[in-house]
């Protein structure tokens, strides 16, 4: 009984400080955050760039053995 009431208190005591504000950011800070998410954004158009031409890679070779097994299929 006693161990619960001790963990209440500290979640109420700590459920405060959870609260605070931070400060705002800097001038700088905004620029180096927003280079940081130009740099991300650089990135995740490459990545996607790279998956779409493996995908497209993928689906040609798909397509292909398709084709190949349908020629080689005896028509009836």
């Amino acid at each position: 009984m006693k161990s619960r009431i001790m963990l209440a208190a500290l979640a109420i005591a700590l459920s405060g400080s959870a609260l605070a504000k931070l400060p705002p950011l800097t001038d700088e800070q905004k620029a180096e955050a927003e280079a940081k998410k130009a740099k991300a954004a650089e990135a995740s158009a490459r990545d996607n760039a790279a998956l779409a031409a493996a995908q497209d890679k993928v689906a040609a070779r798909w397509a292909q053995i398709r084709q190949d097994k349908q020629a080689a299929t005896p028509a009836q």
